[in-house]
């Protein structure tokens, strides 16, 4: 995924979580997982309209947690397909959040040669957990 992310800032990860909540439903897996939100692994999720959790689906996402953006406050960041780009900040306005947006690019790797593969187009092998 390549473009403009919608970022959705709070005051802290638990306002966030909140009102990611509303989008997802709240019994989403990953809201209990510590690395995603410590902001060291992205997760992929299903968005809904607002509170309309498991009707009304707007579509995939990649979610993603910063634990301080710019401006001091907490943020995630959510990518989506442009073609759902529009209704999903649609429906992030009926939050009362503030949503910014950022460039951010994603590159996903997978299979046995993946961490090889990234090391060798990096150049940092001695950086890099295999």
């Amino acid at each position: 995924v390549n473009g403009r992310a919608l970022r959705l800032a709070g005051e802290s990860v638990q306002s966030l979580v909140t009102a990611l909540q509303r989008l997802c439903g709240s019994d989403a897996e990953f809201f209990l997982d510590g690395p995603f939100l410590g902001g060291k692994r992205a997760v992929d999720c299903e968005l809904y309209e607002v509170d309309s959790c498991p009707l009304r689906p707007i579509g995939p996402a990649v979610l993603s947690f910063d634990s301080s953006d710019d401006v001091g406050k907490s943020a995630v960041s959510i990518l989506v397909h442009p073609m759902i780009q529009k209704q999903t900040e649609v429906e992030l306005a009926k939050l009362d959040r503030a949503i910014l947006h950022a460039p951010l690019s994603l590159i996903r790797l997978r299979g046995r040669t993946a961490t090889s593969t990234v090391k060798r187009l990096i150049g940092h092998d001695e950086n890099l957990d295999g």
